[in-house]
């Protein structure tokens, strides 16, 4: 090769994903944005791109930084370069999209690269006449090798820009586009925005019943006429369903279901697709006709969504560790089971597939929520595998991406980035004030002395335990997602509701010292539900199981003896949880499991009867025994109710958007002052625009 020719092949710019790199002037771009990046990291970079796919040797690369001679920890130092190479790039060592580790060999580039300024290949001369048909018989076949292999890389997606749609205080749950508006619900409204951003506007949804709880809005696998609503209505556990226009008229109610069920309305909006405890069903919303088509056994359903041919489910195993939970798919009469990205090993979530159905847009959840595609190759070169690519880095998409229906360049995704500060409610001058400084805590109890107290951290959900004052901070139970925390009247051990770090359980009873370190279930096969709480005398534990799947006619209300470990069933309990004993032992209240009215238990009478039928949360008996306090959370009010009247009084009503771990949290001082956790962190809709 000439000066010449050696000259322009090494100031081709070389083009991967969002980046460009000159290897002759070392200069490498983001969008045109010149990066900051040190010389040899740079180095490294251009190695790998001279053999793109190709494992480059630790030796070669040691050899090309530093010249023979050099005396320098040649390991340290390029571990070193690598990393910072990574950083510039913003990729990972443990799920690489752009450099791959192996371990004591080398390093490979992963991605597509595409190059300029290349030597034009050289014209063959053409052959003779004579014996032209076999020459043509062999370039036909590598013609069909070449189109069903492909000798180019899947054309994958890069994002463009990033947009924030929202900037309010709202909660936003999965977000639903028609092309010129991203829906969303917070819960209790529904919510319209522009595509393009702007102000968020509600919809009114006058045929809704007022006593509704919970409201949800699902997608659509294509530019959709109507959308399904789901409204949690009634005491039965059931739940509405309606088919509504995005402007919220033309509603019509299709029929109710379970709510622990996950339903998805069908490209062509006459079935729904139903995961249930037993397996994935599909039903149709003419006649009600429900069979199914996938067997399943799940402690809670999965997420559901269909292929916009209207012929293929998706949905996820959910094992009992998340970090393999996988993307399945199944044809909608019960054939062809198989993994939607079969490359990736890694914990999967929910996604949803492109309009032409090629790519399928999912989060990881070993990633902490980072957004991810799939790719697959198009009629030409359908051999080839399918590219796996990471399209965010930022931390803060833990939820499915929504495509666009008519745009499918446009991803409409929901952040999170979570924060928050424990608040107090002064009483005597009637104003939220700072609990402690800089404390970001929920579900406290203070040690029967007055000198500790206990809390579950926000947002790691972690037990930790602190003096009154915040000071002496320690956490109790390291790995573990604990709930509703009380200590025993020794002071000696706290007991939680909880479950291990990524495990998808119900959760057990644990008890840890006051000083930690020993921290384990009672025992593995006691189901505690959300609370755990002591007896006067130290000697039973109380449990509301809220979650566990109970048997028919058996109560959720139960005690255990420690002593014996014996478990007793507190009669009437079938749809009772978070009970709570009153302060002289001889009542208990509980909450109705569906819409929380308020229960008395008499155990001399050995029965319940109902003291009110408001929707309270996280009740507190009164030191006395006279009130029991909490939350109203769909009025946004905290209160308490008198015990012999069934009256409500109103303290406080919330004005500000409260974060949780588990529930709207709601706790007490000892002079009666409630404490919350409000929230300060971001929830926000955003536009992904990919570039292709």
């Amino acid at each position: 090769m000439n000066d010449r020719a050696a000259h322009e092949n090494s100031s081709a710019i070389v083009r991967f994903g969002s980046f460009e790199f000159d290897p002759y002037n070392r200069q490498i771009t983001k969008h045109g944005i010149r990066l900051k990046v040190h010389e040899q990291p740079l180095q490294v970079l251009a190695a790998l791109l001279e053999q793109p796919g190709q494992i480059v040797s630790r030796e070669e690369l040691q050899r090309r930084l530093w010249p023979e001679g050099t005396f320098v920890d040649f390991e340290q130092s390029l571990n070193k370069a690598v990393n910072k190479l990574r950083e510039a790039l913003g990729d990972s060592a443990d799920h690489p999209v752009y450099i791959e580790t192996l371990a004591r060999r080398g390093y490979r580039f992963l991605a597509p690269v595409e190059a300029n300024g290349a030597a034009a290949p050289a014209v063959a001369t053409a052959p003779s006449r004579r014996g032209a048909w076999p020459w043509l018989a062999a370039g036909l076949a590598v013609l069909v090798v070449i189109l069903g292999t492909g000798l180019w890389p899947v054309e994958v997606p890069q994002v463009e820009r990033v947009v924030q749609l929202t900037s309010d205080r709202t909660n936003k749950n999965l977000p639903v586009a028609d092309g010129s508006r991203v829906m969303y619900s917070d819960g209790r409204n529904l919510w319209s925005v522009p595509a393009s951003g702007g102000e968020s506007k509600k919809v009114p949804l006058p045929f809704l019943s007022p006593s509704s709880l919970a409201l949800a809005i699902l997608p659509a696998a294509r530019a959709p006429r109507n959308f399904l609503l789901v409204s949690c209505q009634n005491e039965m556990g059931a739940a509405e369903l309606w088919l509504v226009r995005p402007d919220g008229d033309a509603a019509r109610k299709i029929g109710e279901i379970e709510t622990q069920a996950g339903i998805a309305l069908a490209p062509d909006g006459e079935r729904l697709a139903l995961s249930l405890q037993d397996g994935i069903y599909i039903q149709s919303i003419a006649t009600g006709e429900r069979r199914r088509i996938q067997t399943m056994q799940w402690k809670g359903p999965s997420y559901l969504w269909w292929h916009p041919s209207g012929r293929v489910i998706g949905f996820l195993d959910i094992p009992e560790y998340q970090s393999k939970t996988r993307a399945w798919q199944v044809n909608d009469d019960g054939t062809h089971l198989r993994r939607i990205v079969p490359e990736m090993e890694e914990g999967q979530g929910a996604g949803a597939w492109s309009p032409d159905g090629k790519r399928f847009y999912y989060f990881s959840l070993a990633q902490g929520g980072e957004i991810f595609v799939r790719t697959k190759a198009g009629i030409l070169g359908w051999l080839r595998k399918s590219a796996v690519t990471r399209l965010t880095a930022s931390g803060q998409f833990k939820a499915l991406p929504t495509v666009d229906p008519l745009d499918p360049k446009r991803l409409y995704v929901p952040s999170w980035v979570p924060q928050a500060e424990t608040v107090r409610y002064d009483r005597a001058a009637r104003r939220w004030v700072q609990f402690l400084a800089n404390f970001s805590g929920e579900h406290i109890e203070t040690s029967p002395d007055g000198q500790s107290m206990v809390y579950v951290k926000y947002p790691s959900a972690e037990l930790h335990k602190c003096k009154v004052d915040g000071s002496g901070d320690i956490v109790l139970a390291s790995g573990v997602v604990a709930c509703n925390p009380h200590w025993s009247p020794d002071r000696r051990r706290i007991a939680f509701a909880g479950r291990r770090m990524g495990i998808n359980q119900d959760l057990k009873l644990w008890l840890v010292s006051a000083s930690g370190g020993d921290a384990a279930p009672y025992r593995p096969e006691i189901e505690s539900g959300f609370d755990t709480i002591w007896s006067n005398d130290g000697k039973r534990i109380l449990m509301g199981q809220y979650e566990t799947n109970v048997a028919s006619g058996e109560s959720r209300i139960k005690g255990l003896d420690l002593e014996t470990g014996k478990v007793e069933q507190i009669p009437g309990g079938e749809r009772l949880f978070s009970p709570r004993w009153s302060p002289d032992g001889k009542q208990l209240c509980a909450l109705g499991r569906e819409l929380g009215n308020l229960y008395l238990f008499e155990p001399l009478k050995r029965q319940w009867r109902e003291l009110s039928k408001l929707h309270l949360s996280y009740p507190t008996w009164s030191s006395d025994g006279k009130y029991i306090y909490g939350a109203w959370y769909d009025e946004d009010l905290i209160g308490r109710i008198a015990v012999t009247t069934g009256r409500r009084e109103e303290i406080v009503r919330v004005d500000f958007k409260r974060a949780a771990t588990s529930g709207d949290w709601v706790g007490w001082t000892k002079d009666w002052d409630p404490i919350v956790l409000r929230d300060a962190g971001s929830n926000q809709i955003y536009r992904i625009d990919l570039d292709r």
